[in-house]
């Protein structure tokens, strides 16, 4: 899983709600979807997809993101600021 996160691969074994924490975040620091987007590494049309839910971000956009707030302050997981939770947590240690 770890050259797949390397690479952008998607979450995987992640189930992701809405991304309410980033969205407040977003609004908190004054960020754009614009800003968000050069912030991961995107292009703007895939930063709204993925925060209006039609898209997933993946592990490693999800990590960028958490990363860049906790910068600036916060103390987020990517359990909080995405609302996921593992489905088989176990598949993620390495064997």
């Amino acid at each position: 899983m770890v050259d797949n996160i390397r690479k952008g691969g998607t979450m995987g074994n992640l189930v992701s709600g809405v991304a309410n924490v980033l969205k407040g975040d977003m609004a908190k620091y004054g960020l754009t979807i614009m800003d968000m987007a050069k912030i991961v590494g995107l292009s703007y049309n895939s930063m709204q997809l993925k925060l209006s839910g039609k898209t997933e971000f993946t592990l490693l956009e999800a990590f960028k993101i958490v990363h860049y707030f906790n910068g600036k302050g916060e103390n987020h997981t990517i359990e909080d600021m995405f609302g996921v939770y593992l489905k088989n947590p176990e598949s993620l240690h390495h064997k």
